[in-house]
């Protein structure tokens, strides 16, 4: 089982990578171990032939031992090597290995002519000699067990399971079979732990920087996924967008800047393309749904197929009709999973002397500014709660209508382009857009001129929100 730190959702990825290390791990140690054992039986071999007695005897268990570490270790990388194993199997058969080795280490290094570390250690019924031939098994214990640890990746728990059988050893052959004083006795088994200890710690370290790089490799690459996958998302979202209306006698253009990959502005226009230039009344509604990002843009999309619907069924759709309709199917699919919206709807009606009549209602959205050059602003203000928040019978969609002059700009936008804070810590609002837009209301890109100056209120408060600005205006 993976620990706690590891999310349930790569604990299978987290398990096949630790067995993968580990099968790797275990056949270096292997080999190293087989490697250096090759290089010293030989040595051992011709202390064998040299040696006469006690030393000979010694010798002849150094190279027993040595050959049958070598030997255990030989048949461990060939199970390796061969058919994948799972990782409870290669850290089974690998406890066994060491554990195996470290007990030959324990039998054999009393037996053996320790000339190294004492001189004429053997025979061991001396206390002092049989005292440091149990710190030798001790070193010997402490080598092949860090070394293993070293190079075999085992959990902390792993490490432990490994090592008490091996200090149970040491204990009994220290009680039972070595014979020196008591007390030294209990103090070679009171230091046996230290053996274990550096191996176990090592193991600990090994095992939590295994976890923490593997979460950082594995979280870079979802983040590098989800990243893509948004932006794909988001190429998809800002597909559904139409083009710009530049010909007829009524003209739309907008300019969108998410606040995340994708969002939940949006525009809808019909009819779009080259029917959106025959003369015909025009239809333009924004929507901008609560939220951000993927929820936002899930909404957005099931909002645009509705607006699809509405248009194909009734393609004289009033504002009034359109947010009716639009508030109905808010609260029965979106409002229950707590996403509402707000939405402007617009109707351009070009008439016979080249002005127009504009028809709108508007659900909770941030007033339209309408610029009429000598004279005032005038707002389009909201006609109805947002969507979604009461029921058809309690939901009144009624329109307004006011002339729109050749030389009158219309602006529209989403909540992103007021919830500014100036330097002063007041909000833009949008009495700050409005005067905005009438400086800049001569420019031939009103949505990029007007972008450029709220930009930097942007930056200073993170780009909290998404931001859709819309123009429309007689050709």
């Amino acid at each position: 089982m993976p620990p706690d730190s590891i999310p349930a959702e790569f604990a299978s990825l987290y398990e096949t990578e630790r067995a993968r290390v580990l099968r790797k791990r275990s056949l270096m140690y292997c080999g190293i171990v087989v490697a250096f054992l090759m290089l010293k039986v030989p040595r051992s071999i011709m202390d064998v032939l040299a040696k006469t007695g006690e030393a000979a005897r010694g010798a002849a268990v150094e190279l027993g031992s040595d050959a049958a570490i070598m030997l255990l270790h030989v048949g461990a990388f060939g199970f390796l090597l061969g058919v994948r194993r799972s990782r409870e199997t290669i850290v089974r058969a690998m406890s066994w290995v060491i554990a195996i080795a470290c007990t030959i280490a324990i039998l054999a290094t009393p037996l053996t002519d320790n000339t190294s570390l004492i001189k004429d250690a053997l025979p061991i019924s001396e206390p002092r000699a049989a005292f440091l031939q149990g710190l030798a098994t001790l070193i010997a214990v402490f080598t092949i067990h860090f070394v293993a640890t070293w190079l075999v990746t085992l959990s902390p728990r792993e490490g432990l399971e490994l090592i008490l059988p091996i200090l149970a050893v040491f204990a009994g052959v220290t009680l039972f079979i070595t014979k020196t004083d008591p007390m030294l006795k209990l103090t070679l088994i009171g230091l046996a732990p230290l053996a274990g200890l550096p191996g176990f710690l090592w193991s600990w370290w090994l095992h939590r920087s295994f976890n923490e790089r593997f979460m950082a490799r594995e979280a870079s690459r979802r983040y590098a996924d989800v990243k893509q996958e948004l932006t794909d998302a988001r190429r998809m979202h800002e597909a559904l967008f139409p083009p710009p209306v530049a010909s007829g006698p009524v003209r739309v253009d907008y300019l969108y800047e998410p606040a995340r990959e994708i969002g939940g502005d949006f525009l809808f226009i019909h009819p779009s393309g080259a029917d959106a230039s025959e003369g015909r009344p025009l239809s333009v509604v924004l929507i901008d749904v609560t939220g951000h990002g993927v929820t936002a843009a899930l909404a957005v999309n099931r909002l645009f197929a509705e607006l699809e619907r509405i248009f194909a069924l009734t393609p004289d759709a009033t504002p009034g009709q359109i947010l009716s309709t639009l508030n109905m199917f808010t609260g029965a699919l979106l409002a229950r999973q707590g996403v509402y919206a707000t939405a402007l709807c617009l109707r351009v009606e070009p008439g016979a002397t080249g002005d127009a009549t504009l028809r709108w209602a508007s659900a909770g959205h941030p007033a339209g500014i309408l610029l009429r050059a000598g004279a005032p602003t005038e707002r389009l203000d909201a006609t109805a709660p947002i969507l979604g928040m009461l029921d058809p019978p309690d939901f009144d969609g009624s329109e307004r209508t006011t002339p729109l002059s050749r030389d009158a700009t219309l602006l529209a936008y989403s909540d992103g382009a007021i919830e500014l804070e100036r330097a002063d810590g007041t909000l833009l609002g949008v009495d700050g857009l409005a005067a905005i837009a009438e400086r800049a209301r001569a420019s031939q890109d009103l949505c990029r001129a007007v972008m450029d100056e709220i930009e930097p209120l942007r930056a200073e408060s993170g780009k909290r929100d998404d931001t859709l600005l819309v123009r429309v205006r007689l050709g």
